[in-house]
């Protein structure tokens, strides 16, 4: 059953299209043109059947938009062309070049993974293009009918009623519906005993074309090849590059409606190359462009059609239907083609013209029906013209509306990986909104700069303390050249208030064009943020308190006075030179050591490539009492960056200080505590704003 309900609605859509398709000069080849799209849904099936991994209920079928927007060409074929022969050769040509290029296009963005790209249309403008394919079948059909050579008003009429039957059997039983609705309505245009004249009228066998052998027809093709007229195709190459277009537009969303409808899992790189490849095959035969049908996959789903025999029983009866394409054609007046012309493009305006109105913005859905609009008044290529100019609009319009500012935060939420003294981590704490950090992403462009350059101004105040402002681009993907002017601007504005911003990392075109202008006034490059943090923080730790902190300053700020001789006494001075170990990963931990003068760093071995530094330890940190009090082997390795002086308490020391002084004992415990809560605070604070 549902081979033969998908069949049938296969069918009609082939009667409506080559119905408007072949017409005038071309009408004697109108049977070949049926045959041609059947044997277009036929290939492009089997290709899909014969590809491992796909359902045998996904249901290809020949696409009517891009054909809609060949129309107006196929109107040149039929109006310019020598003879009818050498009509219908061009009209094929036209039809196998557009599939061929869709073809062609849909391999390559498979096989470079270039999808996306079609998707960055804007959706109203894509449901626009669309939609105004289906307002020009609704439209074509209409002027066909008005165009009757015998009442035109009765042959309207007849078409508006077949068209309310269709959608009526539709509306009550779906796809099975329009196919019973079909029938009657032949059944009753054939049968009813109607009044000679108005037979004669809605049923025109007198004016019907000589109907030849479609299958002679077709296989007579190649040799008809030669008389394909080479200008008209140039004249129509723009509305063979939009039909590409709105194929390629079609291909993608019946793939990802097929998989939302249905559940069905389409791999869409796989799905496009192979669709691809299905219309190379097709287009060579001069076939119409085909691709997954969301609407006819819905339907063989329902009927239960998911027995692998489903599309070789289709490919049986489509193929049936080619050899029988004059019988066919016989029984299908021209009023309930172009009813069955209406159905299709109405369908179509329905679901891209009605259905998004209940989730699109009214501006973007008035967009969509300005695109339809001026595809009926003006055509379909002015159409797309403008479709490209609002797509550009609405991108940039979007964009711009994009925060580009992901995160703010000061020093009390995002410090540099230094280990410093709690006389500077104190400073650092009560000046925190003295650096602030604005972490960007997305991409810069004149119509977003300005967030960031509006925020520069609004912390680079005249009134505001002096400030260093770090400009984190790691997940900025772009910028352009009107960015960088808009940070020139904003350092020299900067500078003049003594403020200072600093670009850290992101898209090399930004470091290297700012690199390459020098030094700029109050701005400042550095390789990653970590290093833009450390600047500031050292900046502004130079500007409160140029003198230097060492490790007596230090136990001084933390130990009572009366305490704190004791404790110095008890304390050992080393020194050790750049490039040398304080501490190596693994050694048994028993001292804890006070950075006096110099710099540490701290390292771990990685399993290949250099050491990993994890984070550098400034005069009057404490280093080692982790390892020490946890009772375990050192973690990482302690190098020297540069000469080193240090305090060490040593275990024999301080287990000296246990015995005679606990008082002091328990005070030197307090200072550790004090320090390894700290770093644990510092910690949770990387990790919070990492998050």
């Amino acid at each position: 059953m549902a081979a033969g309900i998908v069949g049938f609605d296969l069918m009609g859509r082939a009667i409506a299209l080559s119905s408007v398709i072949f017409v005038g000069a071309l009408a004697l080849y109108q049977t070949a043109g049926f045959a041609l799209l059947i044997l277009s849904s036929l290939i492009g099936g089997l290709a899909l059947v014969l590809s491992r991994g796909f359902a045998p209920s996904l249901i290809v079928s020949t696409q009517q938009a891009p054909l809609a927007a060949l129309l107006p060409a196929f109107a040149i074929v039929a109006s310019s062309t020598a003879s009818a022969q050498a009509g219908f050769a061009t009209a094929i040509a036209l039809l196998g070049l557009t599939t061929v290029l869709t073809g062609i296009t849909l391999w390559v963005l498979a096989r470079f993974n270039l999808g996306r790209i079609v998707r960055f249309l804007p959706y109203p403008v894509s449901a626009g293009f669309l939609a105004a394919t289906g307002a020009l079948m609704c439209h074509v059909a209409v002027i066909n009918a008005l165009s009757s050579p015998d009442s035109p008003q009765i042959i309207l009429i007849a078409t508006v009623l077949a068209t309310a039957a269709l959608f009526l059997g539709h509306m009550l039983w779906a796809e099975r519906g329009l196919v019973a609705a079909l029938v009657l309505v032949l059944v009753a245009v054939h049968l009813l005993p109607l009044p000679a004249d108005l037979r004669a009228i809605v049923i025109p066998t007198a004016s019907l074309p000589q109907i030849g052998d479609s299958v002679a027809q077709l296989l007579a093709l190649p040799m008809i090849l030669p008389d394909v007229d080479a200008g008209v195709l140039v004249v129509a190459l723009p509305n063979v590059l939009v039909a590409v277009m709105i194929a390629l537009l079609a291909h993608y969303l019946n793939v990802g409606a097929i998989q939302f409808d249905t559940g069905i899992d389409l791999a869409d790189g796989r799905t496009a190359q192979i669709t691809g490849v299905a219309n190379l095959a097709v287009g060579g035969i001069g076939g119409a462009f085909v691709c997954p049908s969301p609407i006819s996959t819905t339907t063989a789903r329902s009927l239960r059609g998911s027995h692998r025999a489903l599309p070789f029983l289709l490919a049986a009866l489509l193929l049936g239907a080619v050899f029988l394409a004059p019988v066919v054609l016989a029984v299908v007046p021209p009023f309930v083609s172009g009813g069955l012309l209406i159905f299709l493009g109405g369908r179509v305006l329905w679901q891209w013209l009605i259905i998004p109105k209940r989730s699109l913005p009214p501006p973007e859905w008035l967009l969509s029906v300005l695109i339809v609009a001026v595809s009926l008044m003006f055509g379909i290529l002015p159409a797309v013209s403008l479709g490209g100019v609002l797509a550009s609009l609405l991108f940039v319009v979007t964009y711009c509306q994009l925060p580009v500012v992901r995160r703010e935060s000061t020093l009390a939420a995002r410090r540099s990986t230094i280990d410093r003294s709690e006389i500077e981590a104190k400073i650092l704490d009560e000046q925190a909104d003295r650096v602030v950090t604005l972490q960007l992403e997305g991409f810069l462009f004149f119509g977003t700069v300005d967030q960031v350059s509006s925020r520069l101004a609004a912390l680079c105040d005249k009134g505001a303390v002096a400030r260093s402002v770090i400009l984190d681009c790691e997940r900025l993907q772009g910028a352009d050249a009107a960015t960088i002017a808009a940070l020139e601007k904003a350092g020299g504005r900067a500078a003049e208030r003594g403020h200072r911003i600093i670009v850290a990392a992101g898209p090399a075109n930004l470091q290297r064009t700012l690199a390459s202008k020098g030094m700029l006034a109050g701005l400042a490059l550095a390789a990653d943020v970590e290093t833009a943090l450390a600047d500031a923080e050292q900046h502004l730790l130079d500007c409160l308190r140029p003198e230097t902190i060492g490790a007596k300053q230090v136990l001084r700020h933390l130990i009572p006075q009366a305490l704190l001789e004791p404790i110095l006494a008890h304390l050992e001075d080393v020194e050790i030179a750049p490039g040398d170990f304080l501490i190596r990963a693994g050694d048994v931990a028993s001292d804890v050591f006070i950075l006096d003068q110099g710099s540490l760093g701290i390292y771990v071995t990685r399993p290949s490539g250099p050491p990993l530094l994890l984070r550098i330890v400034r005069p009057g940190a404490i280093v080692g009492e982790m390892a020490t009090y946890l009772g375990g082997p050192r973690t990482a390795d302690v190098r020297a960056e540069t000469k080193v002086r240090a305090l060490v308490m040593t275990a024999s020391k301080l287990d000296q200080l246990r015995q005679t002084r606990p008082d002091i004992h328990a005070a030197w415990h307090a200072v550790m505590a004090r320090a390894m809560a700290e770093k644990l605070q510092r910690t949770t604070r990387a990790m919070a704003d990492r998050a």
